[in-house]
């Protein structure tokens, strides 16, 4: 929900040596996107419980079947339902956290997102239900001060470095 996921993924993954940049709503909107003219249309048109059901397929496929991944999910991708499908081994989950006041900034600087419909209460409100479910990361990633998707992506780096390795004794990091 604005925390920059899908700007920062690609250039994430281009520091983790051999990890693929998946994104779930592109997923979602290559394989039920058709005849809509975007993600926010498709949900419109479908419904917002289509679409988690989508997501929830989509999510399930990428755990069970992309092991050397980094997959942006959208933000209620993460949710009661999915929870039990993060509890792997070799697999992290990252809570790209990100204060409320530059989520809304993001939100409203993209028209056609969905969540433009909410007031800023509402915005609000499901913000902080997310971060219950975010919570759960396995770790937080605090980007409130990074300048840069450059300066993001190293941050987020570093702290998963330690995390995650090749299994060769290869380094991970590029």
């Amino acid at each position: 929900m604005g925390c920059g996921k899908s700007t920062l993924a690609p250039s994430l993954s281009e520091r983790l040596l051999g990890y693929s940049c998946l994104d779930t709503d592109e997923i979602i909107f290559d394989q039920e996107g058709q005849g809509h003219t975007s993600l926010g249309d498709l949900i419109e048109q479908k419904g917002m419980g289509a679409f988690r059901h989508f997501e929830y397929r989509v999510v399930k496929f990428l755990v069970s079947k992309m092991p050397r991944a980094l997959v942006a999910m959208g933000g209620g991708s993460l949710n009661e339902k999915t929870l039990p499908l993060f509890a792997r081994p070799n697999l992290i989950v990252v809570w790209l956290r990100v204060d409320f006041s530059l989520c809304l900034r993001r939100i409203q600087s993209i028209p056609g997102r969905p969540l433009l419909k909410k007031s800023v209460a509402e915005l609000e409100e499901l913000y902080h239900e997310r971060e219950t479910y975010y919570r759960k990361a396995h770790l937080t990633v605090d980007l409130n001060g990074a300048k840069s998707v450059a300066e993001a992506s190293a941050e987020v780096a570093k702290q998963i470095g330690g995390k995650i390795s090749c299994g060769d004794g290869q380094r991970l990091l590029r």
